[in-house]
């Protein structure tokens, strides 16, 4: 029984892995800047790394012969120990660093605000205090921020 769920999960996972490597790149870049997403992998990661540390324990405690010394069994168990380890830190790390990656998106992309489009209506007068040649919404700012004219009040900024 327990083969048999091992097998089906790896053939499940191959399966996947083919996907993406082949006609799943768009959805996993995708999956990889949307935040709610990414909740949705870090939470299949810590599943199958419990059903992986599952598997470990249970392969064990049903090979594990009825009379034993106790050094072997402590030395099953050590082995054991280190393969639960071993499957359990990776994903650990992997979900830290989901994690991290979207804070990383959410503080920078999910605040509702343009990065671009200036909406606010104080910008809509020039330096010399007369009204824009462009209307609110439509400026592109530079790199400051700024809505910039050239010298004879040619435009340095493209409209949308």
């Amino acid at each position: 029984m327990l083969g048999a769920v091992v097998l089906v999960v790896f053939v499940v996972l191959a399966a996947g892995g083919v996907w993406l490597a082949t006609g799943g790149r768009r959805t996993a870049l995708r999956t990889a800047v949307d935040t709610d997403q990414l909740l949705w992998v870090v939470g299949g990661v810590g599943l199958l790394a419990l059903l992986w540390a599952a598997v470990v324990v249970a392969g064990f405690r049903m090979l594990l012969p009825r009379r034993i010394s106790r050094g072997r069994r402590a030395l099953g168990a050590l082995v054991v120990t280190v393969l639960v380890a071993a499957v359990v830190v990776p994903a650990v790390w992997a979900g830290q660093l989901l994690l991290t990656q979207r804070e990383l998106i959410a503080g920078v992309f999910d605040d509702g605000d343009s990065a671009t489009v200036d909406d606010s209506p104080t910008r809509s007068a020039t330096r010399s205090g007369s009204t824009s040649c462009c209307s609110a919404g439509t400026v592109a700012r530079t790199a400051r921020g700024a809505h910039r004219h050239g010298d004879r009040g040619q435009h340095r900024h493209r409209h949308r």
